[in-house]
């Protein structure tokens, strides 16, 4: 084989190699991006369970006839939550 081959079919395996590093980055990319957004949307979720459920506490608390309730079905005092 002549030099200007040999180097032209070097030149082509590199290239080759680099087309398929470049497909394998956007891959992970888009595999980790996928990711992000699913962590995005449960922290959403949670965020809302947590406005949620900070809605219903203070509804508990201005009602000391649902507080009783709450508290004979189980529900344990704030107070006690933060000594746990």
């Amino acid at each position: 084989m002549s030099k200007k081959t040999s180097i032209f079919i070097f030149l082509l395996f590199l290239f080759s190699a680099l087309a398929f590093y470049k497909v394998k980055l956007v891959y992970d990319y888009k595999k980790d991006f996928e990711q992000l957004s699913k962590i995005e949307r449960k922290i959403s979720i949670l965020k809302d369970q947590n406005a949620k459920l900070k809605l219903e506490i203070s509804l508990i608390d201005s009602s000391p006839y649902i507080y009783e309730k709450a508290l004979k079905m189980g529900m344990i005092e704030p107070q006690k939550i933060n000594k746990l």
